[in-house]
């Protein structure tokens, strides 16, 4: 509330973007001149909240990977229930591929131990070809 305050007080102007919205990420882009103003990938996204006094506001944190977060506050044009709904819905999808993802390494290598390549092992007989 605090923070929301500050910007109310210091005058500063929202800037009308863009949400793009995909398997990578959020990507936040100038609606006048379409530059891309923030890639950021999901798995960079710690935390999605609603503002629960307007429903048409909501904000994530941003960590880039060098122990520094940022918080984006976004406030929409209709209410911000849908794009909160489709972002639970993207990690919830990125989280299931990347479980899969795991799931199906951990059978390789599972799998890797019992295909065992047999034309290079000795006969049980001990005999090389040799003895045959």
């Amino acid at each position: 509330q605090k923070l929301k305050g500050e910007v109310k007080t210091g005058g500063q102007h929202k800037q009308k973007v863009f949400i793009n919205v995909t398997l990578e990420g959020l990507k936040i882009i100038d609606m006048v001149s379409m530059v891309v103003q923030h890639t950021h990938p999901v798995h960079q996204i710690s935390f999605i909240s609603r503002d629960v006094t307007d429903s048409r506001a909501f904000g994530y944190i941003f960590g880039p990977g060098d122990n520094t977060h940022k918080f984006f506050a976004i406030k929409t044009a209709n209410a911000a229930e849908n794009l909160v709904l489709a972002l639970r819905d993207l990690f919830q999808t990125v989280y299931e591929m990347k479980k899969k993802e795991v799931e199906d390494a951990k059978a390789q290598v599972a799998g890797d131990g019992e295909n065992v390549d047999t034309s290079l092992q000795t006969p049980a007989n001990g005999e090389g070809e040799e003895g045959q």
